[in-house]
C-alpha cells in the first residue's frame, strides 16, 4: 500500500451512504479487506437465505429457470454475461465518483476550508471499483502452489485524487460536507444536503434510470447461487471436501475463512492445502459451469423481460459520464 492510500485509509469519519447509483442502489462490487475502512461484504461470512420477509410473510422467488447443456468450465478466463452489452462499468463508476468528489472539494473550499484536500471525506477506496462474483474457478495446481488468489486493489481512483488527504475532518468540515450543520463556524451557510449532496446532484442531475442493470446482475448473483442445481453441486462439493478432513457449508465461507489467516503476508502451507482441497473438489463437481449456466439463465429473462429499459438506461448513464468527465477536464 502507498503512502498516500495508508493516509486516506487512516481517516476516522465517512459518511454514511456507500458508493450507490441513484435511487440507493448500491454498487456492485468486490468486498474490501477486511482489514480496510469500509465494512465487510456480509455475504463474505454468511450465504443467504432465499426467504425475503414483508410484514412476515415470504416474498414469492422466480421459477428457476430453464438451462441447456452446463458449461465445462476449466479456465479463469471470464464467462461473458447476457448483461454485458449494457453494463456500466467500474472505470465509469470512478469518474462519476471522482467528479462528485472534486465538486463537493470545490464547494467546501469556497466555504472557506482553505485546507481541504480532495478525498479528505469520502464513501469508497482502492477496492470498491472491483468486479466480484461467487464461486469463481480457482485452478487446483495454482492454488496448491500459491494458495488463494488475493484481491488486489485499484490503485487508479486514489492515484486520480489530485491532493492526498493527510489529515481527519473536523467536525465543522463534516458538517459542511455531509450537510447535517446550516452553518459553518465562521458563520457561511451550508447549501442542502451539504457539499456532497450539492456535488452528487451536479454530477447525477435528475438521472433516472428505467432500470439498474447492476442490481439486475446482483440479483442474477444471488439466484444463481440459491437455485436447487448450484445447491446440489454445493452438497457434492461438501461430501468431497468432507473426505479429506474440511467441514464448511460453502466454498465461499472456506475461501475466506482460510485466506484470512494468511492476510497480505506469505500464504501459509496450511492454506495451500485447504486451497487445493477446495479447488479440486469444485472442479470435480464443475461448480462454477453450473452456477454460471444458472446466472447466463437468469440473465437472459432479465434482458428479454427489460431490454429496451436496460437500453436507455445504459444511453443516460453514458451521458452523465461524458457530463462527469467534461466537469473533470476543468479541473
Amino acid at each position: 500500500m502507498s503512502e498516500t492510500s495508508a493516509r486516506v485509509d487512516a481517516t476516522p469519519w465517512r459518511p454514511s451512504r456507500q458508493p450507490s447509483l441513484p435511487g440507493g442502489a448500491p454498487l456492485e462490487s468486490g468486498p474490501p479487506p477486511q482489514s480496510g475502512p469500509l465494512p465487510s461484504n456480509p455475504l463474505l461470512t454468511t450465504v443467504p437465505e432465499p426467504t425475503p420477509l414483508v410484514s412476515g410473510t415470504p416474498v414469492p422467488q422466480p421459477p428457476e429457470p430453464a438451462i441447456g447443456p452446463v458449461l465445462q468450465i476449466t479456465s479463469e478466463d471470464r464467462i461473458p454475461l447476457p448483461l454485458d452489452p449494457y453494463m456500466n462499468s467500474m472505470d465509469e463508476l470512478k469518474t462519476l465518483a471522482l467528479a462528485q468528489l472534486a465538486q463537493a472539494g470545490a464547494c467546501m473550499r469556497a466555504l472557506g476550508f482553505t485546507r481541504w484536500k480532495d478525498g479528505t471525506v469520502r464513501n469508497w477506496d482502492e477496492h470498491s471499483f472491483l468486479e466480484f462474483d461467487f464461486y469463481e474457478y480457482l485452478d487446483p495446481e495454482k492454488v496448491r502452489a500459491e494458495g488463494y488468489p488475493r484481491r488486489k486493489s485499484d490503485p487508479d481512483p486514489m492515484a486520480r485524487i489530485r491532493t492526498a488527504p493527510d489529515r481527519a475532518a473536523t467536525a465543522d468540515e463534516r458538517g459542511a460536507f455531509s450537510g447535517s450543520a446550516e452553518r459553518t463556524e465562521s458563520g457561511r451557510t451550508i447549501p442542502p444536503g451539504g457539499c456532497d449532496g450539492q456535488a452528487h446532484a451536479e454530477v447525477y442531475g435528475d438521472m433516472k434510470l428505467p432500470v439498474d442493470v447492476r442490481s439486475l446482475s446482483a440479483d442474477s448473483k444471488t439466484r444463481a447461487m440459491m437455485d436447487s442445481r448450484v445447491k446440489a453441486a454445493v452438497a457434492r462439493w461438501r461430501d468431497c471436501t468432507a473426505k479429506d478432513g474440511l467441514n464448511y457449508s460453502d466454498p465461499f465461507i472456506v475461501l475466506e475463512r482460510t485466506r484470512q489467516a494468511s492476510g497480505d503476508g506469505p500464504t501459509s502451507e496450511e492454506e495451500k492445502r485447504v486451497a487445493g482441497i477446495d479447488a479440486t473438489c469444485q472442479k470435480d463437481v464443475n461448480l462454477t459451469g453450473i452456477y454460471k449456466t444458472v446466472q447466463i439463465a437468469i440473465q437472459k429473462i432479465q434482458v428479454a423481460e427489460n431490454h429496451d429499459k436496460l437500453t436507455e438506461s445504459r444511453a443516460i448513464f453514458a451521458e452523465r459520464v461524458k457530463a462527469a468527465r467534461a466537469l473533470l477536464e476543468k479541473e
